[in-house]
């Protein structure tokens, strides 16, 4: 594979998967990004003949069928629209804005761009390239996230939007996708790698601070414990389906019918009123949580369409979201969606257990995981960082196996994580 090629990839996949800038038109940075997957394609062809290859074919065929249901949602929903009344106080009197669901096509790049990067991701492992895919992604993240958080430290928002790359929320996650990355290209984190990686997460819990985004105090805070002070012994236990399905349950299931009876443990409200500094409704999640039954029963199947939860919820006088990550994905994309969603999540952990460099995207996916339980974090940016589980590192193998304690340590990890199968 050429360098250059490599080089093109990485930044269609940052361009189209995390790219955000508030003040450029939407419709021109649609076209650049169409026609960049479409480049993508015609550069990267011989991807699609590794597709039903015996190694990859089960995620693929999941891949697919979560990309049936997208575009069979989006089909079916694509004229729904609902008249939101918006009260005008010069004509004392409602006005209505007509909000459209997400338009047909959108669901087909979309869909295409997601089964693109498996391929490619699959297609690189073939080529012992992903170390140099790694290296490019990181080369176009980096500035990326230092000037938003330059904006994110400087601007002074009155609410949850106004950043040049969006909101608040998104703002702070870019942190966690870098550190992420980072992680990737450097996973023993020793010395100055070590360090650079405490100051990075350092930096987004003072920038979550500073925008008042409460979730990603929590966030970071999981994050680095994971990081750094999660036992190794204990990291195969991670990967497990078993683990995150029942993560899954207790955030995203369980909380849900539970959160109003923690809410009134007074250490909950000490922690929520007084350190994080938020009420006890959560914002409003707890009367929009008591509202969403009707509207989680309307379209169990194949959702409202990807993109359509908040036009959904509106409609249903529940808010502007589910928040909650599970429940927002199920109103978008239904039962059939949300299996195969899962499906191909677990798959890629599965296949990458055996990788020492896969580890930082463990936490990323265990953090958002619990993030979701208030938040909504099962989105484009977190299936586009679970599909870098399919990259092997080789690379970082070759440096491990070249220092005798690296080595020692790159063997304990290979071993526990073999006795894990069983």
């Amino acid at each position: 594979m050429k360098e250059y090629k490599i080089i093109f990839s990485a930044f269609v996949f940052f361009y189209t998967m995390f790219f955000k800038w508030s003040t450029f038109d939407p419709t021109f940075m649609g076209w650049i990004n169409n026609g960049l997957i479409l480049s993508f394609i015609a550069i990267n062809y011989p991807i699609f003949k590794k597709i039903f290859k015996p190694e990859y074919r089960t995620i693929n065929l999941f891949v697919l069928l979560w990309g049936a249901v997208v575009i069979y949602s989006a089909y079916q929903n694509q004229n729904l629209t609902y008249d939101v009344p918006i009260w005008n106080s010069a004509t004392q009197q409602f006005d209505f804005n007509t909000r459209n669901a997400t338009r047909y096509d959108h669901s087909y790049y979309y869909v295409i761009k997601i089964l693109m990067s498996v391929l490619y991701f699959e297609y690189l492992n073939l080529h012992n390239k992903a170390s140099v895919f790694i290296k490019y992604l990181l080369l176009f993240m980096t500035p990326f996230v230092i000037i938003s958080d330059i904006n994110g430290f400087i601007y002074q928002s009155s609410g949850i939007d106004g950043y040049l790359v969006g909101n608040k929320f998104y703002v702070c996650y870019l942190n966690i996708f870098l550190a992420t990355i980072y992680y990737l290209r450097h996973p023993n984190l020793e010395g100055k790698s070590k360090y650079k990686m405490q100051f990075l997460l350092l930096t987004t819990f003072f920038l979550s601070l500073k925008t008042q985004c409460s979730t990603m105090v929590i966030g970071t805070i999981v994050y680095y414990y994971l990081i750094f002070y999660w036992s190794i012994t204990k990291r195969s236990k991670l990967y497990k389906a078993k683990t995150f399905l029942t993560g899954l349950f207790i955030c995203d299931i369980l909380f849900f019918f539970i959160v109003t009876l923690l809410l009134q443990i007074p250490l909950i409200q000490f922690i929520v009123v007084d350190v994080l500094g938020e009420d006890l409704t959560l914002t409003g999640r707890i009367g929009m949580y008591a509202s969403l039954g009707e509207v989680l029963s309307e379209c169990p199947f194949y959702g409202f369409g990807l993109g359509n939860a908040s036009l959904a919820t509106t409609m249903y006088m529940v808010g502007d979201n589910a928040q909650n990550g599970f429940l927002n994905l199920f109103l978008e994309i239904g039962f059939l969606g949300v299996f195969s969603f899962y499906g191909i999540l677990l798959l890629m952990m599965r296949k990458a257990k055996f990788n020492k460099t896969s580890y930082s995207l463990i936490c990323f996916i265990y953090t958002m995981l619990i993030l979701s339980s208030i938040e909504i974090t099962f989105t484009t940016y977190f299936f586009a960082m679970s599909t870098l589980l399919l990259l092997r590192n080789t690379s970082t193998s070759n440096i491990l196996k070249n220092s005798p304690t690296n080595y020692n340590k790159h063997e304990n990890y290979r071993n526990y994580n073999c006795t894990s199968i069983a």
